[in-house]
């Protein structure tokens, strides 16, 4: 039996992610790079720690915030007992409207502050996450272009991370 003759097309091409399944990776804001903990080929889920930039001064100003929100917090209550306080002496005709009322705004005062303290620990939180260089997809450290003590700046190219399983094969063959 004769074999049938073997038929194809030659082409040059290279493999390449789908669109969306390559991911090149920087870093939010600027700093120098105390860690990098993967390397080129490293699988990675998504959200998993790739590096992360100093962070010891917004650590310091985070604990600094809760702090203030402890002590805020504590005015606060301060502030509603002795609300409470003058609120029965005012019921009673002891104490006049006016120190009721300063009462009052003592407490909204001491409310807005603990308020003000919460935000800073936000901001300084989102600030921390910001240090982070996290994977936004699951997949492979296909380029690394970091190394720790080196310095960064906002948006700089660290990583490229491929999901490898989804693969295509792109080429040009000629048409004849």
């Amino acid at each position: 039996a004769e074999s049938p003759a073997a038929s194809g097309v030659a082409a040059e091409g290279r493999v390449v992610a789908y669109p969306g399944a390559e991911v090149r990776v920087g870093a939010e804001r600027g700093g120098r790079l105390v860690r990098v903990l993967v390397e080129e080929g490293a699988a990675v889920r998504k959200g998993e720690r790739l590096a992360e930039i100093e962070s010891d001064e917004i650590r310091a100003a985070l604990a600094e915030a809760r702090a203030r929100v402890a002590e805020a917090e504590a005015e606060a209550r301060l502030a509603d007992a002795s609300r409470a306080r003058r609120q029965k002496l005012a019921e009673e005709r002891v104490l006049a409207a006016h120190d009721l009322d300063q009462a009052t705004r003592d407490v909204e005062t001491a409310r807005a502050r603990v308020e003000t303290a919460r935000a800073a620990v936000v901001r300084y939180e989102a600030l921390l996450a910001k240090s982070r260089i996290v994977a936004p997809i699951g997949g492979t450290v296909v380029a690394r272009r970091v190394d720790a003590g080196q310095m960064v700046d906002t948006g700089d190219h660290a990583f490229t991370v491929a999901d490898l399983d989804r693969l295509r094969i792109e080429g040009e063959a000629h048409e004849a």
